[in-house]
C-alpha cells in the first residue's frame, strides 16, 4: 500500500510504499537524475533517506520529483492510499535500503524495452491496489468532541474562508508571449511578491532563469 503519515510533530506528511509503486518511483528518480538543474539540494536527501536510510518517501521530495518530470515533459509520479500489505508496514530501515538498491539494480540491468515493460507492468500493479480500510484523516485529525457533521461544518467554513489561490494562466501566456526584457519586467512588477512565488513555484514555467527572476521578485517586500 501507500501508507500516509506525518512526522516531525505532524509538520510534514511521508508516504510509505509497497513494492510496486516503489518499482515506479525508482524508475523516475532515475530518468531525472543526471538533469536536474545544477544547484538543487534535494536529490541527495532524498538518495540517503531512500536508499541509504531505507525511509518513507515525503511529500516534499515527492514534489521535487514530479517538478523535474514536468519540467522535462515526462509522466508525473502519482501516490494515493491504499490498503495495507506486508512489504509497506516493514519497519526493518536496513532490509528496505537493500531492497531497493536491488530493485535499482535490477533496473539498471535491463535494455530499453525491458525498462519500458518494467514501468508498464509495475504501473499496472499500482492501479489493482485496493482502497485504505482507514484513510489517513480519519486516523490523525482530532474529534475535539464534535460530531461528524460539525467537523464537517468546521471544514467548509474554513474553506470558505480560505482565499482561491491566483490563477496565473493569463501572466503565463504573456510570459510566453514576451520577447524583450523589459516587457518581461513590466510582467513581473504586476505581480504582488506572494504572487511570484507562488508563480515560481507553481511548476508551470520550465525557463530556470525566469523562475529565479520570480524568486528575487518575491523577495522584495523584505527588503522595502
Amino acid at each position: 500500500m501507500a501508507r500516509k503519515y506525518t512526522y516531525m510533530d505532524g509538520k510534514y506528511i511521508g508516504w510509505g510504499m509497497t513494492e510496486c509503486e516503489e518499482r515506479v518511483l525508482i524508475p523516475y528518480f532515475h530518468q531525472i537524475e543526471g538533469r536536474i538543474r545544477p544547484g538543487s539540494r534535494w536529490p541527495e536527501d532524498f538518495r540517503s533517506r531512500f536508499y541509504q536510510g531505507g525511509e518513507g518517501v515525503s511529500d516534499r521530495n515527492l514534489h521535487f520529483v514530479n517538478l523535474e518530470r514536468r519540467r522535462l515533459r515526462l509522466d508525473l509520479f502519482t501516490v494515493k492510499e491504499t490498503a495495507g500489505d506486508d512489504y509497506a508496514k516493514n519497519t526493518d530501515r536496513s532490509w528496505k535500503a537493500k531492497i531497493r538498491q536491488e530493485i535499482l539494480d535490477e533496473y539498471l540491468s535491463l535494455d530499453t524495452a525491458g525498462q519500458t515493460k518494467w514501468v508498464t507492468d509495475a504501473t499496472d500493479d499500482m492501479a489493482r491496489l485496493p482502497p485504505p480500510l482507514y484513510p489517513f484523516v480519519g486516523h490523525v485529525e482530532p474529534t475535539n468532541g464534535l460530531s461528524l457533521v460539525e467537523r464537517d461544518t468546521r471544514r467548509e467554513a474554513v474553506r470558505v474562508a480560505t482565499p482561491p489561490k491566483p490563477d496565473f494562466t493569463r501572466t503565463i501566456r504573456l510570459l510566453a508571449l514576451a520577447s524583450r526584457a523589459e516587457t518581461v519586467d513590466l510582467i513581473l512588477r504586476a505581480l504582488t511578491p506572494d504572487e511570484a512565488l507562488l508563480l515560481a513555484e507553481c511548476g508551470k514555467l520550465d525557463n530556470p532563469d525566469l523562475i529565479d527572476r520570480l524568486v528575487v521578485r518575491s523577495l522584495e517586500h523584505q527588503s522595502a
